[in-house]
């Protein structure tokens, strides 16, 4: 049992690996480092029962401030076998379920030959939600200016950051929330031209608050 967790944990980071590699715009997966190692923290407090017996499901705070859980499934067990009692299993993840800017994805960690379940995780709908606003940077007519809101996301990451980068003619109005999903209605702007490399961390993230301190947010009265 042990050993095929931990395989999931490997196969999962090459998830990350591959995703970044071939580029995160137009793609519906938002796994990150951090999603990798709050499972092997899961993991790490798995029960197992009565030997060969199911394994607990846990709850983990997700990276975009929600709680993502990780689910194993009911019928896993230490036995590699299927309906016919011979079965190898050979699992992968798999998307189950895209994930929009407003409705977190599910992964599988799948048996590619008999469909059989072994582990679910949520996809934050955060990455769905940036690459959509990146899209509209890339797709901006010459000098012109792409209006965002939300009352769901506090942050940007790095393929909004790209995005301005590659269209520096580009002005970028947000309007969000000073709060966690409540709060006064703010509006900042990143002007066209910005030095946006300073504006995220070494991680490829802005938060909101971060922009609005830093570039002077205004107040949308009610």
């Amino acid at each position: 049992m042990k050993d095929r967790m931990n395989r999931a944990i490997e196969e999962m980071r090459n998830e990350e690996d591959n995703y970044f590699e071939a580029g995160t715009r137009g793609r519906k997966k938002s796994l990150t480092l951090v999603g990798a190692v709050l499972l092997a923290f899961i993991i790490a407090s798995v029960s197992v029962v009565g030997g060969l017996g199911g394994v607990s499901s846990a709850v983990a705070d997700g990276t975009d401030g929600t709680n993502q859980t990780y689910s194993p499934a009911a019928n896993g067990d230490e036995h590699d076998h299927g309906a016919d009692g011979d079965h190898q299993h050979s699992y992968a993840w798999r998307t189950t379920k895209d994930a929009t800017e407003n409705e977190d994805g599910e992964m599988a960690y799948t048996c590619t030959g008999c469909g059989q379940v072994l582990y679910r995780i949520a996809i934050s709908g955060a990455g769905a939600f940036n690459e959509k606003i990146a899209d509209q940077i890339s797709k901006a007519p010459k000098n012109g200016t792409v209006q965002v809101s939300t009352d769901r996301w506090s942050s940007f990451n790095k393929v909004v950051r790209d995005a301005l980068q590659a269209r520096p003619d580009v002005t970028l109005e947000l309007t969000y929330l000073d709060g966690a999903y409540k709060g006064n209605q703010m509006k900042v702007v990143i002007p066209a031209g910005t030095d946006v490399s300073k504006l995220f961390d070494e991680n490829g993230y802005a938060g909101f608050t971060f922009l609005g301190k830093t570039l002077g947010a205004t107040q949308i009265k009610k």
